[in-house]
């Protein structure tokens, strides 16, 4: 603790020595330098070595380095510093590369990063085998903001990339926690393609349902909440085409409502209170927007009438729904 004691102290007296008013005007105005300090005569099997402390203090620094102070000619430095970490096996490693990447993207121009874009993608691309949750979660961070940075105003070509493998990822994935980090990065993909009313969208409508409507099959409150955001979602990005799909995602939501209401209290997977009411409000949202999908053949009403007269603890949820329709009409 003395030498971090110490090491605060000698920062402020840089504050002071350099005339700047915090610590992140201070390394913004000499990161660079720092950056160049810290990588020099470091071997890349060093620097991307589990246990090296290079890779470390850069990335403590460059995290407090905010926008524009990342552009320019120090932008291509730290990508050559940074995808060795993102392209390294071991976990730790990869981690620390993953949360520098996600920082530097975030806070440099579009512009700036389509100078970068193919090896970038690449890059992520090739990383996305990673199956802890914690690394997957901030490497599909890093490739949604790519994604939308260096992709200009209506060119999906990026998009058609990798859409196909997130929905073939997510798939066949077996691990709950790891699903539902694909299916939340899902979710904004769909939206980042322009939603609402995506013909993007809409040419992967199929294989993405097919995809959610396999994660009602699950007794996991995440992953049945991130489910039903991202069912939630394509539903306004590809309004036009749910019709034909009113069926299948009725009886995908409806196994959420079940796993709410028909479960006894105290039992094993059971939701609490709180998370039993989000999932019942994401579960009505939807159906409200199947119900007027297709308010002119009422079709969902009539589906609702014919579960709830089959299953008492579904009759309340069911009438509840339909009531509310015949009151408040479309």
């Amino acid at each position: 603790m003395q030498s971090v004691a110490l090491a605060d102290d000698t920062l402020d007296a840089c504050v002071r020595l350099a005339r700047v008013d915090s610590r992140t005007e201070l390394l913004a105005k000499y990161v660079a330098q720092v950056v160049a300090l810290c990588s020099q005569d470091v071997s890349k099997d060093e620097w991307v070595a589990a246990a090296s402390v290079h890779k470390r203090v850069v990335l403590r620094v460059v995290q407090q380095v905010p926008f524009p102070h990342l552009g320019g000619d120090l932008l291509g430095r730290l990508l050559a510093l940074t995808f060795p970490l993102v392209d390294d096996l071991t976990d730790a490693t990869q981690l620390v590369g993953a949360r520098l990447l996600r920082h530097i993207v975030r806070n440099v121009t579009p512009t700036e990063l389509r100078w970068y874009s193919d090896v970038l993608l690449e890059v992520l691309h090739t990383a996305m085998v990673s199956r802890k949750p914690q690394t997957l979660d901030v490497l599909l961070d890093c490739l949604v903001e790519s994604l939308d940075k260096v992709s200009p105003p209506g060119e999906m070509k990026h998009y058609d990339r990798f859409m196909p493998r997130m929905l073939s990822d997510t798939s066949m994935c077996s691990d709950v926690a790891v699903r539902v980090v694909f299916v939340r990065h899902l979710r904004a993909l769909v939206v980042h393609q322009g939603a609402p009313h995506s013909l993007n969208v809409i040419r992967y409508l199929q294989p993405l349902l097919k995809v959610l409507i396999a994660g009602f099959e699950s007794v996991n409150v995440p992953l049945l909440e991130e489910t039903l955001k991202t069912l939630q979602a394509t539903l306004l990005a590809a309004w036009p085409r749910i019709a034909p799909h009113t069926e299948q995602i009725l009886v995908g939501v409806l196994r959420a409502v079940a796993f709410c209401e028909i479960f006894e209290p105290g039992a094993e997977f059971t939701p609490s209170p709180k998370e039993k009411g989000q999932l019942l409000a994401l579960c009505e949202d939807i159906l409200d927007m199947l119900y007027r999908v297709n308010a002119e053949t009422i079709v969902v009403s009539d589906m609702l009438g014919a579960v709830g007269s089959q299953s008492s603890k579904l009759s309340p949820f069911c009438d509840r729904m339909r009531a509310k329709w015949t009151s408040s009409p479309v």
